[in-house]
């Protein structure tokens, strides 16, 4: 099984800036209404109708009452509808003195409603610190990239 503890300072920074995006503010240990997509794998192998289909499942989470955060490793990375906020390489955030990337990405997850995306390190992250996963897989079985979880 996984596990991960994250450092008290990144979990205040990851949980200030969700606050901050959503607009809310909930007492710990309720976790901030963001769903983060990590699906740029799917992006990249399925193309423009791909994009399309992240487009109208980030629009189903809005109209669900959370925010859908796509996590981007490209700066020019945009949501056609304007619906799906992208955390892109250059921002702020990921200068934060609190952690590194890393560190900051399990705060992000260790605060978020749910996770959805492909053997990455979101998806492990949430594993490792129960935050509630739908992964997704296309050419092998997940057995063999990724140790199941219950909150996966």
């Amino acid at each position: 099984r996984y596990r991960l503890a994250v450092a008290e300072d990144v979990s205040r920074a990851a949980r200030e800036f969700l606050s901050r995006i959503t607009g809310r503010e909930r007492p710990l240990p309720q976790r901030l209404p963001v769903v983060i997509l990590d699906l740029l794998d799917l992006q990249r192998d399925g193309g423009s109708d791909a994009l399309l289909d992240i487009e109208s499942l980030a629009i189903l989470i809005r109209d669900h009452g959370a925010l859908p955060l796509g996590l981007s490793d490209r700066d020019d990375t945009v949501s056609p509808s304007g619906v799906l906020r992208y955390l892109l390489p250059d921002d702020p955030f990921w200068n934060s003195s609190a952690g590194s990337r890393d560190e900051l990405l399990a705060g992000l997850v260790q605060h978020s409603t749910l996770v959805i995306g492909t053997a990455t390190a979101p998806l492990r992250a949430a594993a490792a610190l129960s935050t509630p996963a739908i992964a997704l897989w296309t050419d092998e079985h997940p057995t063999r990239s990724f140790d199941l979880s219950p909150s996966i």
